[in-house]
């Protein structure tokens, strides 16, 4: 009798973690994930729900006088006037058309000058993750037009930048304040 000590025949208290199909423990298992993940899920949610329209401080939200298509081509234009070089022009709505969701017009811009930024990524590397500039036009569900971007020296400053490096940059608040007709 004493070599049968952990049969459940002997113990038929002692629950296997695991028996021989190994279902109990994959049903352990899987009951396990599925409160984790519920809680996980209820948690960010909750999250979510308290502070929707949380942004980051150094963001600002002009909106424009014109529609969105309008809004695109003053940016375009008023870039190219003024010297300045776009980098990139991403149609975030048209990417999302193309995975088959859809997204209300979002345009991403990215855009500097060389000569204004590289002394900044030069003398602080990491500000090259803020650099070239961006501004997001995007149309509301009222068909409201608004340009987003960071405030240069909230975003910069935190890399050290100092006032008379970021000085160069400031004129972009004006710009993008123009451009929607502010």
């Amino acid at each position: 009798m004493s070599g049968c000590r952990s049969c459940r025949l002997h113990r038929p208290h002692a629950v296997p973690l695991y028996d021989d199909s190994g279902r109990r423990f994959l049903r352990a298992a899987a009951a396990s994930l599925f409160v984790f993940f519920t809680l996980w899920k209820g948690t960010v949610m909750t999250a979510y729900a308290e502070a929707p329209d949380a942004v980051p401080a150094s963001l600002v939200t002009v909106q424009s006088q014109y529609d969105f298509a309008t809004t695109v081509a003053r940016l375009r234009d008023t870039l190219a006037a003024r010297g300045i070089t776009l980098f990139a022009d991403i149609d975030q709505s048209e990417a999302a058309a193309g995975v088959g969701m859809s997204l209300r017009p979002t345009r991403l811009f990215l855009f500097g000058n060389p000569k204004s930024g590289t002394p900044v990524m030069d003398a602080y590397p990491h500000a090259a993750l803020e650099l070239p500039l961006k501004a997001v036009v995007w149309e509301d569900a009222d068909q409201h037009v608004h340009i987003d971007y960071q405030d240069v020296a909230k975003t910069l400053t935190p890399y050290g930048v100092d006032a008379s490096q970021l000085a160069p940059l400031q004129p972009v608040a004006g710009l993008l304040r123009a451009v929607a007709g502010q």
